[in-house]
Formats: structure tokens, sequence, C-alpha cells
């Protein structure tokens, strides 16, 4: 069981631009996804990721531009393919299963293109993947909120689509259900090698689940690559604080190249000018020292890792991450530190 493939892109979309009256709810994206990656859509409420979803699917219709799914042309603004010869499987936020049908009812719904026996069969492959396989006279009513979304899952796999697209399929789950449910329909797609655009605005679920991370403000993409480089390299300060917690430091000339608070940064000298320089949390530590410059401001305890907001000598605070097991009181005093290997990021100013 598996995603279909030709050897084109599983998805390209060029150009594209969605309008509703004088709002512009995409605007001139472009972007590919090959056989057979996750692609992990993140960015905040009203930016245009689920219109872009929807358009994927034929739910919404481009003003401009075009989309091809596997190779075929969906959408060119012009001529337009329903959404039920896409060749795609949905899964929303909602499950939206027929409360009056069985397990595998549910799934068999979708398959249109075998007999009935194939289809069952196909519906219990689908099943066995999202580890349901004893559920198929159940209903719906009999399922908890995790088990109903698996049911989800599969009746989006069992048609063996080309692309799965998702749109906040966990958000309506507690958090440790989520983590574990996230992780088994990532295995399910890696299982059938089924790709798939994971619409979430959750930040640490987009870098979780994708090969590739784009991320998404007022209609535009501002960055796309693979999550690590994302997260450690952004492209702006926007980008920059969407995906994490962040500090930005500002950038002077210290007569031997720009520095920081914290030392000097290595800025390449590529067209573009740093105003500020960027430290994560596990960039920074905080040494006690009764004579040093800088001072806890404010601590929080996160379980495993107490944050620590530091006041350093400039006035600018750093946030840093300290073990559980040594923790740091408010007013000490002492030095700040890169962590080996952790250089300063200059960051563009943002637009």
């Amino acid at each position: 069981m598996s995603g279909a493939t030709n050897g084109a892109p599983a998805l390209v979309v060029d150009g594209a631009v969605k309008r509703y009256d004088s709002t512009t709810a995409i605007d001139r994206i472009s972007l590919e996804l090959t056989n057979p990656d996750i692609l992990a859509l993140v960015g905040p409420s009203g930016c245009g990721k689920s219109t872009l979803l929807r358009s994927i699917a034929g739910l919404a219709h481009l003003d401009e531009g075009s989309i091809r799914i596997n190779g075929v042309l969906v959408d060119d603004s012009r001529h337009r393919v329903p959404p039920e010869k896409r060749g795609i499987g949905l899964v929303f936020q909602e499950h939206t299963l027929f409360p009056h049908l069985s397990v595998i009812d549910n799934v068999m719904f979708g398959i249109r293109d075998v007999g009935r026996k194939a289809a069952r069969q196909r519906a219990s492959e689908a099943l066995e993947v999202v580890e349901l396989a004893g559920f198929h006279d159940r209903y719906p009513h009999e399922l908890s909120g995790g088990e109903r979304q698996r049911v989800a899952l599969a009746r989006a796999l069992a048609p063996r689509p080309a692309l799965m697209l998702f749109d906040e399929p966990f958000a309506s789950l507690d958090p440790n259900l989520r983590t574990q449910l996230r992780r088994d329909v990532i295995g399910a797609l890696r299982a059938t090698g089924t790709p798939a655009v994971f619409v979430t605005h959750d930040q640490d679920e987009a870098l979780a689940v994708g090969d590739q991370l784009a991320v998404m403000r007022a209609g535009r993409i501002e960055q796309t690559g693979p999550p690590p480089n994302v997260f450690h390299e952004p492209a702006n300060r926007f980008v920059a604080a969407y995906l994490g917690e962040a500090s930005f430091l500002p950038i002077s000339d210290g007569g031997a190249g720009p520095v920081t608070a914290l030392g000097p940064v290595a800025v390449e000298s590529d067209g573009v000018e740093a105003d500020v320089a960027m430290v994560r949390p596990d960039d920074v530590r905080f040494v006690p020292d009764p004579d040093g410059d800088a001072v806890i401001s404010a601590i929080e305890f996160r379980g495993v890792t107490w944050s620590c907001s530091i006041m350093l000598a400039d006035g600018t605070t750093v946030v840093s991450n300290r073990s559980h097991v040594d923790p740091v009181a408010v007013g000490a005093r002492g030095r700040v530190e890169m962590m080996p290997g952790h250089p300063q990021i200059p960051i563009p100013a943002d637009r």
C-alpha cells in the first residue's frame, strides 16, 4: 500500500494567488514537495496556510498561478480538476466520521475503484497501518478521540492517494495523546511512502513532523528548508521568534569587527546587513560569580530545566536553560558565556 508516484514531484505550487474580496489570502506562493517527503506548513492564525491547503485540495480555486499534483495540472486559475479526482487524502481537525457506519465501513467509504471484497481488504490494511486491526465492527461513538482520528487517517489512506493533506489534525487532543498520535501518523505515512502537507500553528509539531518546513506570514512564505536549518539559521527575526524562544542582541562595531554583549559575531558579506544577533536558550550558559556583571532577573521551572532570564551589563536580556538539579536564585550574579560550538546568528533587519 503506497502513495502513487510517476517520478514527478508530489506537489508543485507555482505563483499561487488566492483573494477574498480585497484580502489576498495567499500571495504568489511557490513550493515543491518531492516523493515521499512531508512538508510542515506553519504560521500564525490568518497567515493563509489553511487557504493554501484548501487550494491544493481543490476546495478553493486559485486566482493566479498553478498547482500540480504528481505531475498533473489540477489548477491553473482557469481550468480546475475537482477534489475527488485529484488523488488526495484529507484529514481535518474534525473527525467527520459517519456515526451510523462501522469503522470498516467508514474506511471503505472513499474507495471507489475496486469491488467490495477488494475494498474491504484495502480498508483492513489501512486499519492495520494505524494500529486498529481489531476495531472493524465498532462504531464512532465507541471510540476515543484519538481512535476516531486514526480511523479518519485510515479512511484517507485507504484509496492510496498520491498526496495526503492535514489541517490541524490533532488540535483538539490533549498534549500526551497528541504527541503519540502524531508519531503514529508519521509512522503510517513513512510505512506507505505517502507524501504529505501538514498544516499546523504549533511550532514544536512543525519541527517534529517535516522533512521540509515552510514558515508563512501574511500570505507569503518567509522561509523554506529542512527544519534544523530553518530553526538554527532563520531568514529574519519573525522566523527566529516564531519557531522558538530566542534572544536578540544588538550588533555594534567593536573596532575589530561586529560584536554584541556576548562577543564577536561572524557576519558574512552577502549584501544583507544584520542589525541583531540571535541566541537560543541552549546557546548560552550562566556561570555564577559574585563579581560577574550579569544578574538573574527571573526564573521559571519547566520540568527538566529552569528557564533563566539574565540581565546583561548593557541592559539587554538573554534567556538560558539550566538543569533542574542546578537551580539559581533571582538576583544571583555571574557571567554569561556562549556554549562551545554555538555561534551567535546574525539576523537581517525584519521586513
